[in-house]
């Protein structure tokens, strides 16, 4: 019943947002993580834990890193284009989107996020079943190197459930992003309303 329940309002506010409700049977997660290639040109993963983390500590943005919103989340992963969609009262659920660039050697699977703002925050996937859109928790995201990973509307995103506070137009707020080493990447999403995403 709980997850029934949960479903329902997911969907009421996901419909609201407007974004496509969670089935309660593909709301289950995926074993597998998101394929390197996205139907987008760039993507983002980060998941974590709290034991012993390694947190990266982000180097100074410089103007040109401002003018095009580039975050480095470390020397190797750098994310753009970070924006979250504004909530309504009463909306505890919102999604986030944000590209991913890996300039490393080595591929970076990202397991988990988690944000100050909600009780819950996972990969998601839109995709279509049956002629209607569906979404899925995803596992794991992997950016291989030299690549990037984006999280887009109607594709991969992050799915942020449990809103404690509303997102406001115009605020913003952070997200760790986790790997499987517990590697922990802080990235900044902008709130903005979803006719300006």
């Amino acid at each position: 019943m709980n997850q029934t329940r949960i479903a329902m309002a997911m969907a009421l506010a996901l419909t609201a947002l407007p974004l496509a409700a969670c089935d309660a049977h593909d709301h289950s997660a995926e074993k597998d993580a998101a394929p390197a290639h996205s139907p987008v040109e760039h993507s983002h993963h980060h998941h974590g834990e709290a034991h012993d983390h390694h947190h990266h500590d982000a180097p100074e943005l410089d103007l040109a890193s401002l003018a095009s919103g580039r975050q480095p989340l470390s020397d190797t992963l750098f994310a753009e284009h970070a924006v979250a969609k504004a909530t309504i009262p009463g909306i505890k659920v919102s999604a986030g989107y944000l590209t991913l660039t890996n300039t490393g050697q080595e591929t970076i699977r990202l397991v988990a996020a988690e944000t100050a703002l909600s009780q819950h925050t996972e990969f998601h996937r839109m995709f279509m079943r049956d002629n209607k859109m569906a979404m899925r928790k995803m596992e794991a995201i992997e950016i291989p190197a030299g690549e990037s990973f984006a999280f887009t509307t109607g594709g991969y995103h992050l799915m942020f459930m449990g809103i404690t506070t509303r997102f406001t137009a115009g605020e913003t707020f952070d997200v760790v992003l986790i790997d499987d080493k517990d590697n922990r990447y802080t990235v900044q999403l902008s709130v903005k309303q979803l006719d300006k995403l």
